[in-house]
C-alpha cells in the first residue's frame, strides 16, 4: 500500500520538463505543482487524525485509497493547468487520510513492535519511490514521448487494486476514548490538558513535525528540482540515474536499519548524524561537477530514509492509544506544511535570482535545522516495550505513510 501511494507522488518529477513545456508553467508554478500534495496533506492530516479517531482505521484508509485511485486516473484527463492542480488537491486529501490513519494504527495493532513495524512498512514506501522515479520514464517511452498525462494516470490502477485487498483483509482499528486511558506520565483528569512526554500535545506535535518536516523538505526538494536543474544547465543525461539512486539507495539503508529500529527509536543521535550527512551532500552538490550528482543523491537518500523510519515511529512511541491519532495528525500537518514551503521557496528563489542552484537553498537550511532539532528531542523513555518477534510481514503489507 505504501508503495502505491508513493508512486502517485514520485511519478511527477521525471515528467516536469514536459509538463512545464505543455502547460507553460513558470519555475514557481512547477514548484507549486510538486509541493501541492505536501501542502494539502499538511492541511488534511490534523482532521484526518480526528476522522480516524471517530470512524476507525479501516474505514479511513479505504476512503483515502478510493480518493487517491480515482484522483490519479482523473489527473490525466484534462490537458490544462487548472484541472491538473484541482485533481492534485483532491487526491492529496486522500493520501492524507490514508497515511495518517495507518501511522496511528501501528500504535493500536502493534503496540509492542512500533520500531519494527515502522521500519518494515517503510520498506514498502521506499519500493514505491523507486518505482515512481525509475519506471516513469520507461513507461512514458512505451506510451509515446508526449503521453505524460497517460503515464501519470496509469499509476492510479494499482491503488484501486490495493483498496480491494484492504477491504478483504484489514481488521477494524478504533482508538479508545481519551477519558478511559492514562497519558504518557500517568492518569490525568479529563479537565487537564493533554501532555505527552511531559510536554503539551501541541508542543510535542510541533517539535516532532518540524523534525520530520526537515527530512520531507530535503527529500521532496531534491526530487522536485533535480530534473529542472539539470535541464537548465544542459546536463540532463545524469538526471535519470540521480533520481533513481536518490530513491533506490533508501531501500538497503532501510533494510539494514530494521533490525535495530526498536533500539534507535526515540534517540537523538541518528537524527543529528543524518542532518550532518545531508549538510555535506548539499555542499557537495553545489560545489562539485555534475558527474558526482549520483554520489550525493545516494547520501541524500540514505540519510533521509533514516529520519523517515525513526521519525514516523516517534508519535506512536510517545503517545498512548487514546492520544496517538491526534498526535500523528498534528505532527504530519506541521511536517507537510514545512516541506511545502521549502519547495515553493526554492522555485521562487530560482525565479528571482535566475540561478538554478538557489532552488536548493531550503535543503541547506533544513539540514542545519535537523541537527538542532535532534538535540532538543525529549530523552527516550520506554513507554511501550518492544518485542521484536512476530507480526512483521503483516505490518509491512499494511504500511502506508509519508514523509
Amino acid at each position: 500500500m505504501g508503495a502505491n501511494v508513493r508512486t502517485i507522488i514520485l511519478a511527477v518529477p521525471p515528467l516536469l520538463p514536459l509538463i512545464q513545456r505543455d502547460l507553460g508553467l513558470s519555475h514557481t508554478g512547477i514548484g507549486l505543482l510538486t509541493a501541492l500534495p505536501v501542502l494539502i496533506m499538511g492541511i488534511g492530516a490534523w482532521p484526518a487524525g480526528l476522522i480516524m479517531h471517530r470512524a476507525g482505521g479501516r474505514f479511513s484508509v479505504a476512503l483515502g485509497l478510493l480518493v487517491v485511485g480515482a484522483g490519479s486516473l482523473l489527473r490525466g484527463v484534462w490537458p490544462s493547468a487548472l484541472p491538473l492542480f484541482t485533481v492534485t488537491v483532491v487526491l492529496s486529501l486522500g493520501i492524507a487520510l490514508a497515511q495518517t490513519s495507518v501511522v496511528a494504527l501501528v500504535r493500536l495493532w502493534f503496540p509492542h513492535r512500533i520500531g519494527y513495524s515502522t521500519a518494515l512498512y517503510t520498506n514498502g514506501i521506499i519500493f514505491g519511490e523507486t518505482l515512481g522515479a525509475g519506471l516513469t520514464v520507461p513507461l512514458l517511452a512505451r506510451l509515446g514521448p508526449d503521453a505524460w498525462r497517460f503515464t501519470v494516470a496509469a499509476w492510479g490502477m494499482p491503488v484501486l487494486a490495493v483498496l480491494f485487498l484492504w477491504l478483504l483483509a484489514a481488521p477494524e482499528g478504533k482508538p479508545p476514548r481519551a477519558s478511559a486511558s492514562p497519558d504518557f506520565l500517568g492518569t490525568r483528569r479529563p479537565s487537564e490538558p493533554v501532555r505527552i512526554a511531559g510536554r503539551p500535545l501541541w508542543l510535542m506535535a510541533a517539535h516532532l513535525g518540524l523534525l520530520s518536516g526537515c527530512c520531507s523538505l530535503i527529500y521532496f526538494n531534491m526530487n522536485a528540482w533535480i530534473a529542472p536543474f539539470n535541464a537548465a544547465l544542459g546536463q540532463s543525461p545524469v538526471t535519470p540515474l540521480s533520481l533513481t539512486l536518490l530513491n533506490a539507495s533508501q531501500l538497503p539503508v532501510c533494510l539494514c536499519l530494521t533490525p535495530f529500529a526498536h533500539r534507535l527509536t526515540g534517540r537523538r543521535a541518528p537524527f543529528a548524524v543524518s542532518g550532518g550527512f545531508c549538510l555535506v551532500a548539499i555542499m557537495g552538490w553545489a560545489l562539485s561537477p555534475a558527474t558526482l550528482q549520483p554520489l550525493w543523491a545516494v547520501v541524500f537518500g540514505g540519510s533521509t530514509v533514516a529520519v523517515l523510519v525513526l521519525g514516523l515511529a516517534l508519535p506512536p512511541f510517545f503517545a498512548t492509544p487514546a492520544t496517538v491519532a491526534r498526535l500523528v495528525g498534528a505532527t504530519l500537518s506541521v511536517s507537510y506544511l514545512l516541506s511545502f514551503s521549502g519547495q515553493v521557496i526554492g522555485g521562487r528563489l530560482w525565479d528571482l535570482t535566475g540561478r538554478p542552484i538557489f532552488a536548493f537553498l531550503p535543503v541547506f537550511a533544513a539540514s542545519v535545522a535537523l541537527i538542532v532539532l535532534a538535540a532538543l528531542l525529549p530523552r527516550r523513555r520506554n513507554s511501550v516495550p518492544e518485542r521484536p518477534h512476530g507480526g512483521m510481514m503483516v505490518s509491512s503489507a499494511l504500511g502506508v505513510a509519508d514523509r
